[in-house]
């Protein structure tokens, strides 16, 4: 047999709650409204102090697919003279569905802002005066990036190399590559913050995002050309002394080696931080801003150890000139070079 103790919960002078009354306290015995059916919220919930609803959020395409490379050459070989070969090289290669990130609240209209004397004024005030201008609104949604394989690179390439395997104690190897490197997008890093790593070869510009066959240039790491010769000399004992001898001993085991290595510079960029798209804020996006100039000139260097004209800035000199700045780059990416 088994016996059960019930305990009784309800306070003194109360009664137990029951079907017709169950929404009665069975400690205090006070009964509590029925909350059913749910009215819902307040529509005047003021939701002011959490906006905007995100910060710095980013989002991965549900397209993205595994980055691919298609990699094809054709080399000749021809042995020239005794342990000394010749070859001559096409090297190529075709990447897609390269990373890239940029923003995706994007301006659609900014006719509304330029018709503001306030926003027009402002570089930042498009997003808080017009918001209506954006897909959606910065001040309640915040920033909206996202990351996709959408690039494209092309890389071409000739390539010739002269080898003289050791013969008579000299061994050498000489390779030239003349080469050319585009895509959309050199990195994740490069499209979404600018430059190889966080501004990284002097490339400052964000991938732009209206227009992404707008970014087809020259890659960051691209260098036109390049030349690399490394050697290995041993040096000789004169013909009549021995290794005993004491210039045999002074010579003997030394030799003279290196590597030497010429290249023509990487691209650099042109950029503006004035913000003149007034759609480069963080209420935006927290990735590089896509703005880039118009150019209207041709590129002049001047070699900086020649031009001492005086209170002369040193990157004026590689800035091409500059006459107005839209969202769609005209200057591409990479238009200019360092000197080496």
């Amino acid at each position: 047999m088994v016996v059960v103790l019930l305990k009784r919960l309800t306070a003194p002078g109360s009664s137990a709650p029951s079907f017709a009354n169950p929404f009665q306290n069975i400690v205090t015995g006070a009964i509590q409204a029925n909350p059913f059916p749910f009215p819902g919220p307040s529509r005047n919930v003021n939701f002011a102090p959490f906006l905007p609803l995100y910060q710095f959020v980013s989002g991965i395409d549900p397209a993205t697919v595994d980055p691919m490379s298609e990699n094809y050459n054709l080399t000749v070989e021809r042995q020239l003279f005794g342990s000394t070969i010749l070859s001559l090289s096409f090297v190529g290669e075709v990447g897609h569905h390269l990373s890239t990130g940029f923003p995706i609240n994007l301006a659609t209209n900014l006719t509304t802002c330029q018709k503001d004397p306030a926003c027009l004024g402002n570089p930042i005030g498009s997003p808080f005066l017009h918001p209506e201008d954006f897909l959606f609104n910065p001040n309640t949604y915040g920033t909206i990036d996202e990351i996709a394989t959408q690039a494209n690179s092309n890389y071409n390439s000739f390539q010739a190399a002269l080898r003289e395997h050791i013969s008579h104690g000299l061994q050498f190897d000489v390779s030239y590559t003349w080469s050319h490197s585009i895509d959309e997008a050199s990195s994740f890093e490069n499209s979404a913050f600018g430059g190889g790593g966080f501004g990284g070869f002097g490339q400052l510009r964000g991938l732009n995002p209206y227009c992404l066959r707008c970014n087809y240039a020259s890659s960051i790491f691209d260098a036109r050309h390049r030349l690399v010769i490394n050697y290995f000399y041993a040096i000789p004992i004169p013909q009549g002394s021995g290794k005993s001898s004491l210039l045999g001993r002074v010579l003997n085991g030394w030799n003279v080696s290196g590597i030497t290595t010429f290249q023509t510079g990487f691209p650099l960029d042109v950029t503006d931080s004035h913000l003149e798209s007034q759609t480069c804020i963080a209420v935006i996006s927290d990735f590089a801003c896509p703005d880039g100039p118009n150019v209207v000139g041709s590129i002049k260097y001047t070699n900086p150890h020649v031009n001492t004209t005086p209170n002369t800035p040193w990157a004026r000199r590689y800035i091409p000139v500059v006459q107005q700045y839209q969202r769609c780059v005209h200057a591409g990416a990479g238009s200019i070079r360092a000197l080496l």
